[in-house]
């Protein structure tokens, strides 16, 4: 669902962000 979308979406940019 979207829901699931936006929860990945979220991870991925806090992920990023740690490695940045």
């Amino acid at each position: 669902s979207f829901s699931t979308i936006w929860i990945i979406t979220g991870l991925g940019v806090v992920f990023f962000s740690v490695m940045v």
